[in-house]
């Protein structure tokens, strides 16, 4: 089976307003793209995890 050439990460950044009364919110998220290239600049599969 081939192995992808790119990764999708999904993240998110809470916070916290008030140390006296602690109440934790969504600030932000994000889907990154990583994608592995050759030297040429073209898309590449990832090497195998051990």
């Amino acid at each position: 089976m081939p192995m992808r050439a790119d990764l999708n990460p999904h993240g998110e950044a809470h916070s916290e307003s008030n140390p006296a009364q602690p109440m934790t919110v969504k600030v932000t998220e994000a889907v990154l793209t990583y994608v592995a290239i050759n030297q040429h600049g073209q898309k590449r599969e990832l090497p195998k995890l051990a």
